[in-house]
């Protein structure tokens, strides 16, 4: 008969395996990216190598939250899972307050994912979030998104 510990060790390690996949699959991978919410004024400055990425976000022209985490690609999708990053201090109390809520409103804390699509012969990116689908109008990446392209 199977120990209740052994089995659980055995079902984690095959959760954290099932995890890590992705994540290994996008070894190799790097690209660098622009995105611009349509209808807003929030930019993202992307950089992503091997795993890892770091982004600079904006809101109307001010640098507000800078955050680093790991990435895994699968498919037409990307998946950001943020490890570490807060926003920048002495911001206006007005101005944090409207980002902060927007920030609230366009990502699950901790997991992002994107879409990645063609329309009108451009790249756009969708962000996905449950039943709520927000655009990227420009979506701008330079690099290898795939190992096996």
């Amino acid at each position: 008969m199977v120990s209740l510990k052994s089995l659980s060790l055995r079902i984690g390690l095959f959760i954290v395996v099932l995890f890590l996949v992705p994540w290994f699959l996008s070894l190799g991978t790097y690209f660098s990216g622009y995105a611009h919410f349509e209808d807003d004024e929030h930019d993202i400055i992307l950089n992503a190598k091997s795993g890892l990425y770091k982004t600079i976000h904006s809101y109307e022209g001010q640098v507000y939250r800078v955050h680093r985490g790991i990435y895994a690609s699968l498919g037409d999708s990307l998946y950001f899972f943020s490890l570490d990053g807060d926003y920048e201090a002495n911001l206006d109390p007005e101005f944090a307050a409207k980002v902060v809520a927007s920030d609230l409103e366009n990502y699950f804390r901790g997991l992002t994912h994107v879409r990645i699509a063609e329309q009108n012969g451009k790249v756009i990116g969708l962000l996905q979030k449950d039943d709520i689908k927000k655009k990227f109008d420009q979506v701008v990446i330079q690099g290898r998104l795939k190992v096996w392209d």
